[in-house]
């Protein structure tokens, strides 16, 4: 951010983090209101400075939502909108316990749009020293039993895998496993800066000893 003077790694003191940077419940009702839900197709938590999971408060706040979208039920009918909301949600998958991703499948299936509600989940790999050389500090297992869990609840979830050069030999692979794990999708995402991003995670992996040079040097073109 050049204007404020930031160079990559430094944090930008605009943005609050931590529980300073969480939206209160009382805010969340201001921003959806009767008019708001009246019309509003599709809740999309996909967030650029945060995990919405991470919310303590995230389950009270999708409650308080679905409440208002069950009460506007002739306005929706009105403007051409399902009777109750779509909700997609983004995620790493790195918090929460079985309680609440259990709560969070029955609310995306009971109180949302069950045909079009869904969580997606980034799995960037099919074992857990790929999939971290990313998705820093998040376990591949745990993610895949919390998607399990949501599942598990009647919620709908999606594999979501960012092609890297890294990881693209195992592609074939995690969408297999996304069948047999009973996601409802596969999704590849592609980015102009994953060669250059990849490159970097992979000399970093080398450096910190995650992974070794004689790995680096295979060819991921099988």
């Amino acid at each position: 951010v050049p204007r404020l003077g930031l160079k990559e790694g430094d944090i930008n003191p605009a943005i609050q983090v931590g529980h300073k940077g969480n939206m209160p419940l009382s805010t969340v009702k201001n921003i959806f209101t009767p008019t708001v839900m009246g019309g509003l197709k599709t809740l999309d938590f996909n967030g650029t400075f945060g995990d919405c999971i991470m919310h303590p408060d995230l389950i009270p706040i999708l409650n308080h939502i679905a409440d208002v979208s069950d009460s506007q039920k002739e306005q929706r009918k009105a403007n051409n909108r399902n009777r109750r909301t779509d909700l997609w949600i983004s995620t790493n998958g790195g918090v929460r316990d079985k309680v609440f991703w259990t709560e969070l499948g029955k609310l995306a299936s009971e109180r949302y749009n069950p045909n079009n509600s869904e969580v997606i989940f980034a799995l960037e790999g099919t074992d857990d020293k790929t999939h971290q050389m990313y998705r820093r500090k998040v376990p591949y297992e745990a993610v895949l039993e919390r998607a399990q869990w949501f599942m598990d609840a009647g919620g709908t979830a999606v594999w979501q895998i960012i092609e890297f050069e890294h990881n693209k030999h195992q592609i074939p692979d995690a969408r297999k496993l996304a069948e047999e794990y009973g996601f409802s999708r596969f999704d590849i995402r592609r980015s102009r800066m994953a060669e250059h991003i990849s490159n970097s995670l992979r000399e970093e992996a080398i450096r910190t000893g995650v992974m070794t040079v004689a790995e680096k040097e295979t060819s991921y073109e099988h």
